[in-house]
């Protein structure tokens, strides 16, 4: 029998105080000079065909043989405005500090006009408030940006984990993608598609609702 577990670990104030962060900046209304913005990291594998696919005809559809090759893994970066409907998505070799500051670039061009950017992340080692601080000196762009971060087994409290979901049942899933170049036009294009529609994320677990689930003593 297949079992579903998540970890919840003791609920103890470190946990509260960052979740009760997360859930406060969710709750603000949209303001487009402070952007909130959650990111994420999806790792693919890259598969080559070994065999060419024999093509679709009246009786059959396309049939892909089983056999692949593996070509490597790339890094997608997901980044996901809930209430401004626009998501951020770049595909890179890696996903070090490196990388993640150079997709944080990005994001200052994408938001030229803002005052501040919330960024709410997870707890991987690229993304520790203190490494990215060290490279302001190098990066000024950098003290735009106001991280947020989730409780540690809390990467439910990020809404880059919902948009990770949506591409990976409507772009990801049964595809093979054999280069970083093919992958990347794949996901440009969806990412295109959702921005033009405008898509929101509607989240409703509040600060409120989160002391209630979590058994959490709401004072007088």
């Amino acid at each position: 029998m297949e079992k579903k577990m998540w970890c919840v670990p003791n609920i103890n104030d470190e946990y509260i105080k960052r979740m009760e962060d997360v859930l406060d900046l969710y709750a603000l209304p949209y303001n487009e000079n402070e952007p909130v913005i959650g990111v994420d990291e999806k790792t693919i594998q890259l598969l080559d065909h070994l065999h060419a696919s024999i093509p679709m005809n009246r009786k059959h559809c396309e049939r892909v043989d089983y056999q692949y090759k593996r070509n490597g893994t790339v890094n997608i970066f997901v980044g996901v405005e809930p209430k401004g409907g626009r998501r951020f998505l770049m595909v890179m070799a890696k996903k070090a500090r490196v990388d993640f500051l150079a997709y944080l670039y990005e994001f200052h061009l994408q938001y030229l006009d803002a005052k501040r950017i919330h960024i709410v992340l997870d707890n991987l080692s690229s993304h520790f408030e203190k490494g990215i601080r060290e490279a302001e000196w190098l990066y000024p762009f950098l003290k735009r940006f106001e991280f947020h971060y989730t409780p540690v087994h809390a990467s439910w409290l990020n809404v880059a984990e919902l948009e990770i979901g949506v591409i990976e049942r409507q772009c990801l899933k049964d595809m093979r993608f054999s280069s970083m170049e093919f992958l990347e036009d794949e996901v440009n294009t969806w990412q295109d598609e959702r921005n033009e529609k405008g898509i929101k994320i509607n989240w409703r677990f509040t600060k409120e609702k989160a002391r209630k689930t979590f058994k959490i003593d709401q004072g007088p």
